[in-house]
């Protein structure tokens, strides 16, 4: 860098001053200012070293530093006028980072240029960062930046900051981004999601690093963007960085993006139920806890807030058959998804039954009782008189009507009924039994041919040969004809007696056709089992008829032809009840009548 001559001339112009001795200061120094840039990063740039007030000067020493790790030094050029001027650039120390320009020009002429004019130009490789060129006036007691005027005496140039102007030296590529804002989890096909940062310094246009799947929507190349995040879009970092016509600032710290899948819930739990009963409804959750859902039958949404755990079960009791399906889930993440599947709830109606019947009955009878059923067969229900419940099952259509036989009079309800669907109700209705008692049995007595009842109303006379004699209702009877027994019932409110006592009665006034027939029954009394043996002649055909007590006749023998002069039969009248009973035998012009007493 010429450190030789440089010297010399430095050392010509103190040699200078000291022949030609001078007042201290002479008048105001010119004013020298180091010339501002706004460089990119890399590009060489040029400094001026410009005066203004540069008259009759003789003599200049000028030292300007800058920091090496922002500028690289070069070149300089200098001002045609001012020949011989030197120029040194040297480290401010041996280990400093900062360098020293030393500009040293003398002349015994006096030199005046026109304001604005260069001393010098320097010329730097612009690295990166802000600097200046300095002006350093402080060192050597404030002559390491002097001028001489034309008599070469020192000008004045203090204070300093009023005659050295330092050249600012501004970085003009884009800052470093500063911190993203925005959320850092997002959902999965979310759209809109806004994302700034504050202005970079210089950039005239902005570049986003989105996440794999994120796009732009808007506010592309600004600080402040909106993002679609795309259904298959990946975690990841967004970063910034400002651009300009210098290149690519410093990029934002990494602004890391939790892409959370979107919540799904499937509901299910189809089944079939009876009307009033509760159908369990179950949901398979995916996503966060806690979770919202809401759930519809297609007239009202229901919502249910914090669910904590998968699956979730809740209970709906619809009136009829519905479908219930999801229409929204939220999760702790704040995603939003749709729901799927549906529960078909069919709700088959309770059953009824209604019983009714209102008869009288006399005691030890039965009266038949009408339910009428709804629902799906088969039935089964349950009946009581108040104190025993009766069940029947297996009913398969309607109405259904059984038969009860109470001792007093009852009210009959029923308590339940099921169906085929396994629907329970409770039943409807009453059913009124109202039970008359059977008479007391009468007892006849007989004065001859005068017959007597010991009750006083109610009586009906009977005959062996001819069943009921009607019109004898009286509680006397007189027999007129025919010889054989005769007895009554009593019959009140509906309800007939047992039959009396019977007596034998003989008309003696007429014939009795009955004695010529010889009639045996062995043995009497019996238990039901018997023979009967009767003689006859061969040409007559015979009938055998048996009534019981009640005047019903329980058996009948036809064409019965004689043997050998005879008819014999073993007879057996199964399960009958103890009593006396009327055996008739008879042909085209005989009958014969005989009472048999079974005992068991």
């Amino acid at each position: 860098m010429k450190s030789i001559p440089f010297f010399l001339s430095f050392l010509m112009f103190f040699l200078f001053r000291i022949l030609y001795p001078a007042p201290l200061f002479s008048r105001d120094a010119p004013i020298t200012e180091a010339g501002s840039a706004n460089p990119c990063p890399g590009s060489s740039i040029n400094i001026p070293v410009t005066v203004d007030n540069f008259i009759n000067v003789t003599a200049i020493t000028l030292r300007l530093e800058y920091d090496s790790t922002l500028l690289f030094y070069t070149s300089n050029t200098t001002n045609p006028q001012l020949g011989g001027m030197f120029v040194n650039v040297v480290r401010v120390s041996p280990t400093s980072r900062f360098y020293k320009v030393l500009v040293v020009w003398s002349n015994t002429t006096p030199t005046t240029l026109p304001d604005g004019s260069p001393l010098l130009t320097l010329t730097f490789t612009y690295l990166t960062g802000n600097d200046s060129i300095r002006f350093n006036n402080t060192v050597g007691g404030g002559g390491a930046c002097e001028y001489a005027d034309e008599n070469g005496n020192p000008m004045n140039d203090l204070p300093t900051s009023n005659f050295y102007h330092n050249g600012p030296v501004i970085d003009a590529g884009p800052g470093a981004a500063g911190t993203i804002t925005g959320p850092n989890a997002v959902c999965l096909g979310s759209a809109g999601i806004a994302y700034s940062v504050p202005p970079v310094t210089n950039a005239s246009g902005y570049f986003w690093t989105l996440p794999p799947g994120a796009s732009i929507a808007s506010g592309e190349n600004s600080n402040a963007i909106t993002v679609d995040f795309a259904p298959d879009a990946n975690s990841g970092v967004i970063s910034v960085h400002g651009t300009n016509e210098c290149g690519n600032g410093l990029p934002s710290a990494p602004f890391p993006i939790d892409i959370n899948p979107l919540p799904t819930a499937a509901l299910s739990g189809s089944t079939t139920l009876c009307a009033g009963d509760d159908a369990l409804i179950q949901v398979d959750l995916t996503g966060s806890p806690p979770w919202n859902i809401t759930y519809t039958d297609g007239t009202a949404p229901v919502t249910i807030e914090g669910i904590n755990s998968t699956p979730h079960n809740f209970n709906v009791s619809p009136p009829f058959t519905t479908t219930y399906w999801l229409t929204t889930v939220s999760d702790g993440n704040l995603c939003t998804g749709t729901g799927t599947g549906s529960a078909l709830i069919t709700v088959n109606p309770l059953p009824t039954a209604t019983i009714t019947g209102l008869t009288t009955i006399c005691a030890g009878s039965a009266a038949p009782i009408q339910v009428d059923l709804t629902g799906m067969p088969p039935w089964n229900i349950t009946y009581t008189d108040g104190t025993t419940p009766v069940n029947i099952d297996g009913i398969t259509s309607s109405p259904f009507s059984f038969m009860v036989s109470p001792e007093i009079t009852t009210t009959y309800l029923i308590t339940t009924v099921s169906d085929g669907n396994s629907c329970t109700n409770t039943g409807l209705g009453m059913a009124y039994i109202i039970v008359n008692p059977i008479p007391d049995t009468p007892v006849i007595t007989a004065d001859g041919n005068l017959l007597t009842s010991n009750a006083p109303i109610g009586n009906q006379w009977y005959y062996e040969g001819s069943g009921l004699i009607p019109g004898a209702t009286g509680q006397t009877y007189t027999v007129t004809n025919n010889t054989g027994y005769y007895w009554c019932t009593v019959t009140l409110e509906g309800c007939t007696s047992l039959s009396s006592n019977w007596e034998w009665i003989v008309v003696t006034t007429t014939t009795d056709p009955d004695l010529e027939v010889p009639v045996t029954l062995f043995p009497v009394p019996n238990q039901g089992t018997f023979k009967l043996s009767l003689s006859a002649s061969e040409d007559k055909t015979w009938t055998v008829r048996i009534f019981n007590q009640m005047g019903s006749e329980i058996l009948q023998l036809k064409n019965l032809i004689p043997t050998d002069g005879k008819i014999i039969k073993e007879i057996d009248l199964g399960p009958v009840s103890n009593g006396i009973y009327t055996i008739i035998l008879q042909n085209g012009q005989q009958r014969v009548v005989r009472k048999m007493l079974i005992i068991k």
